[in-house]
C-alpha cells in the first residue's frame, strides 16, 4: 500500500515540555545557600508580570525590585532577528501591533501579553530597561551590586561605586551572536564560573522556566560544576516552586546528559515539530534502553548542514520503536500497518463530513521522506545547542536544513518533498463522493481541501507532527 499523507499536513508545532523536565526530575528539593550568583530568563521575567503599573517607568522599578538580592545578577534576554527558524512558533503564539515607548512617562499598554507578542515591542523595551537601570537615579539601588544585562548582541555591565553614578561598560566576553537566552545563560554560566569565584560558598542559580535551559545545564554540567561547585536550576511556582541540582541530576543520568540536547529537538521544541501524543517520556525511556539510540542524540548535530545516512537509519528505527512494539526499522512500512490497522475497510464516506470524527492521520508516524527533512532541523537546533559555548557561533543558513524561503524571501519550513497526497488517494477521495451523488459539484481540490479543513481544525489546540 502506498504511504498516504506527508507530515507536511502536520503544522508546526511545541510539545508539553514539561513532560522531558518531569521525567528527568529526581526527587528532593535542594537548598540554597546564603551567597550565589544569579543567572535570570529576563524574557520569562518580563512575561510573569501580573500587575501591570501605569507607566514604562515604573514597569523598570518593578522589574528591578524582583531581581535577586545577590551582589552578582545576570539579566539574560533573547534577541531577535529577522528569517528565525523560530518564526513559525512566534507567529502560532500571535502577534499585535508596534507601541513607541517614548520614555519613562509613557503609558503601559492594557495588555502587556499581547505588547510582548510584538518582536520590536520587546526590543524596545529591552533597551528601556537598559537605558533606564543606566541612570544615576538607580545608583543607590546598585551600590555594591553588578548587574551583567544582555541587550541583543552585547552584554552591559552596570554598577555603582558610590550609590551616586552608575556606569555601564561593555563586557566583550559576554558578548554573543546567539540568539536564544538559552544558549547565552550557557555562556554566562560559563563566565562565572571563571571569572567570579564560584566556590563551597558560593553557587550559581539559574532561574527560569524553560526545560530548554534545564536540559542544556544538564548537557554542559561537566564544564560548570565540580566537587565544590554547583549550578541551581530554579523553576515552577507556588507549591512548585523548587531549586534542583544539576550536578545531582547529571549523576544519575550519566552519559544520556550528552544526547539530551538531540533528544529535546527530536521530541519537539520552539523551532521543531513534535509526534502527536508520544510527549517526551516515552521516547526518553526507550533511547535509554538502547545504547545505539543514546549515541545517535549524541552524534546529532555534530554538521548543522548535513546528516549521515548511517544516523537517520538509525533515528528512524527509533521513530519505528515509538510507534510499534515488533522489530520494524522502515518508517514507510510501520506508517501503512498502521494505517492498515485503523481503516482496513477502506476510507470511510464519512470522512469527509465535519459530523463525524473522520481520519486523524496525525496519530500516524511521518513519511520518511517528512521524517529526513525533521531530522535536519533537529540536527540544526542541535548544533546550535551545542556550540552554546562559544560566545560566537558560524552558522550556515537553515535553508536547505529544513527550510526554505519563498518568493518574498521569508523563511517557512520545508515539510516534505513531492506531492502533499498522492494522486491515486486524491481519486479515491474523489471516486467516494461521487457515490454519494455529488460528483457534478464536487473537484478533486475541494475533497483535498475538506479533508485538510477538517482534519486539521485550527481550533485544535495541540500543535503537533
Amino acid at each position: 500500500m502506498k504511504i498516504l499523507w506527508s507530515a507536511l499536513l502536520h503544522r508546526a508545532t511545541i510539545t508539553n515540555k514539561a513532560d522531558l523536565l518531569h521525567a528527568l526530575e529526581t526527587e528532593g528539593v535542594e537548598s540554597v545557600p546564603e551567597k550565589f550568583i544569579s543567572i535570570i530568563d529576563g524574557n520569562a521575567m518580563l512575561h510573569s508580570v501580573v500587575h501591570v503599573p501605569a507607566t514604562f517607568g515604573d514597569f523598570a522599578q518593578l522589574i528591578f525590585s524582583c531581581l535577586p538580592k545577590s551582589t552578582i545578577v545576570h539579566f539574560v534576554t533573547d534577541t531577535y532577528r529577522q528569517n528565525s527558524i523560530k518564526e513559525a512558533e512566534r507567529e502560532r503564539r500571535g502577534s499585535s501591533p508596534c507601541y513607541m515607548i517614548g520614555g519613562p512617562s509613557t503609558k503601559m499598554p492594557r495588555s502587556l501579553s499581547s505588547f510582548l507578542h510584538n518582536c520590536v515591542n520587546k526590543q524596545q523595551l529591552i533597551h528601556f530597561l537598559l537605558s533606564e537601570w543606566s541612570k544615576a537615579s538607580y545608583g543607590k539601588r546598585l551600590l555594591g551590586r553588578s548587574v551583567f544585562f544582555v541587550c541583543e548582541d552585547k552584554c552591559i555591565q552596570i554598577q555603582s561605586a558610590d550609590g551616586l553614578s552608575v556606569s555601564a561598560t561593555e563586557v566583550d566576553e559576554l558578548c554573543s551572536n546567539h540568539e536564544e537566552a538559552d544558549t547565552r545563560i550557557i555562556l554566562h554560566c560559563m563566565y562565572a564560573v571563571k571569572h567570579q569565584n564560584v566556590d563551597r560558598e558560593q553557587c550559581i542559580v539559574v532561574k527560569s522556566p524553560d526545560t530548554d535551559v534545564f536540559v542544556l545545564l544538564l548537557a554542559y554540567q561537566h564544564l560548570l560544576c565540580n566537587l565544590h561547585t554547583d549550578v541551581l536550576f530554579e523553576t515552577g511556582t507556588g507549591d512548585k516552586h523548587r531549586f534542583l541540582s544539576v550536578r545531582k541530576h547529571a549523576a544519575v543520568l550519566g552519559n544520556v546528559t550528552q544526547a539530551l540536547p538531540g533528544l529535546h529537538a527530536f521530541t519537539g521544541c520552539d523551532s521543531t515539530s513534535a509526534f502527536v501524543h508520544k510527549g517526551k517520556k516515552r521516547p526518553l525511556s526507550i533511547m535509554r534502553r538502547r545504547g545505539d539510540f543514546v549515541k545517535a542524540f549524541s552524534d546529532l548535530g555534530t554538521d548543522a548542514s548535513r546528516v549521515d545516512d548511517s544516523l537517520l537509519s538509525v533515528l528512524q528505527e527509533f521513530v519505528c520503536s515509538m510507534y510499534s512494539s515488533y522489530n520494524v526499522s522502515d518508517v514507510n512500512k510501520v506508517r501503512s500497518t498502521l494505517f492498515r490497522a485503523r481503516y482496513s475497510i477502506g476510507l470511510p464516506q464519512s470522512m469527509l463530513s465535519p459530523r463525524t470524527s473522520g481520519i486523524d492521520l496525525s496519530l500516524l508516524p511521518p513519511c520518511r521522506s517528512s521524517l529526513v527533512k525533521h531530522v535536519l532541523r533537529a540536527n540544526y537546533q542541535t548544533y546550535v545547542w551545542k556550540h552554546a559555548d562559544h560566545a560566537t557561533i558560524d552558522i550556515p543558513s537553515p535553508v536547505g536544513c529544513g527550510w526554505t524561503t519563498d518568493d518574498a524571501n521569508l523563511l517557512h519550513v520545508d515539510w516534505t518533498d513531492g506531492d502533499i497526497i498522492p494522486n491515486e488517494v486524491v481519486d479515491v477521495l474523489a471516486d467516494s463522493t461521487c457515490i454519494s451523488g455529488d460528483s457534478e459539484d464536487v473537484e478533486e481540490d475541494d475533497v483535498v481541501d475538506n479533508i485538510l479543513d477538517y482534519v486539521f481544525d485550527d481550533d485544535d489546540d495541540e500543535d503537533n507532527f
